[in-house]
């Protein structure tokens, strides 16, 4: 049975005979697997809520992978999918938070340190290849 009879089915009379009106939109952005953000909490006025390091409890010596996104229709806040260092799962408005870098990884999280000490290292090499050739 196709599944828009099979939705129809379950519905009043009324709601199946204007099952259209009933509908709703579903908007997907696709975001980058690769995309890292850093927590930057916004202190001002009307500061969303969860606070991302009073409430959330994360780190700013920590960057984080976006795991998702979610931006209810009712308010023009958007909220990202981040795991804390406890591994819990948050959404945390996008006012807090700040593009980091894009990043091969699976981890939840990466000390910032690490990445800066990779990233010095892979400089290195690639300014010594350079040279040689």
């Amino acid at each position: 049975m196709p599944a828009r009879v099979t939705f129809l089915r379950g519905l009043s009379k009324h709601a199946a005979k204007h099952w259209h009106s009933h509908c709703f939109v579903i908007r997907i952005m696709d975001i980058n697997p690769r995309l890292y953000v850093e927590i930057h909490p916004f202190d001002g006025p009307r500061s969303p809520h969860p606070h991302p390091i009073n409430d959330a409890h994360f780190d700013r010596n920590y960057v984080y992978k976006v795991l998702g996104m979610y931006n209810p229709s009712e308010t023009s806040e958007c909220y990202f999918v981040l795991a804390n260092p406890a591994r819990q799962i948050w959404f945390i408005p996008q006012r807090h938070l700040l593009a980091y870098r894009m990043i091969d990884s699976d981890e939840f999280f990466i000390a910032k340190q690490e990445i800066d000490s990779r990233s010095h290292e892979d400089t290195k090499r690639q300014l010594q290849s350079a040279t040689v050739s």
